[in-house]
């Protein structure tokens, strides 16, 4: 089973620790708790993909850059769900855009930053989404922290 990729930049400020995070969020600790997760998670099953990264703050302006990470594919597939999870304490908004061959969906909701999973559907009532070829997910929270995310089948 082929895995999605991840793009953007911001996979690439967590992975060399690039301090974003303010001084009342442990960098260290919160690059340790990923590194920890990342490890756990690599073989998990029906995962598809995965990718992290540093929150953003605030709200995306219309027609503003979006950040966060982008799982990929070169051929469509059906997802069913992500799960999120993010370090240090508070509530992190959580967007999801989901693009398939030939329609698409978004999904937002709000996540504890607790360090646990949080399981969003992305399909409606549960269904699987097929000819998914991308998906982008957002998290933003104040303060700014380290968030892993996942796509499954």
């Amino acid at each position: 089973m082929k895995r999605l990729l991840c793009i953007g930049s911001v996979c690439a400020l967590a992975l060399t620790g690039a301090g974003c995070a303010p001084a009342d969020i442990d960098d260290a600790a919160a690059q340790d708790w990923l590194a920890q997760v990342a490890a756990e998670r690599a073989d998990a099953r029906g995962l598809l993909g995965s990718g992290w990264g540093v929150t953003g703050t605030g709200a995306v302006a219309v027609g503003g850059s979006r950040e966060g990470i982008t799982l990929a594919s070169e051929q469509p597939m059906t997802l069913s769900a992500a799960e999120i999870r993010c370090f240090g304490g508070g509530t992190a908004s959580v967007e999801i855009e989901v693009n398939a061959e030939t329609s698409g969906r978004g999904v937002q909701t709000d996540v504890a930053c607790d360090e646990q999973p949080h399981r969003v559907e992305l399909g409606e009532g549960g269904t699987p989404l097929p000819g998914v070829t991308s998906v982008r997910i957002d998290v933003r929270s104040a303060p700014v922290t380290t968030f892993y995310a996942e796509a499954y089948t």
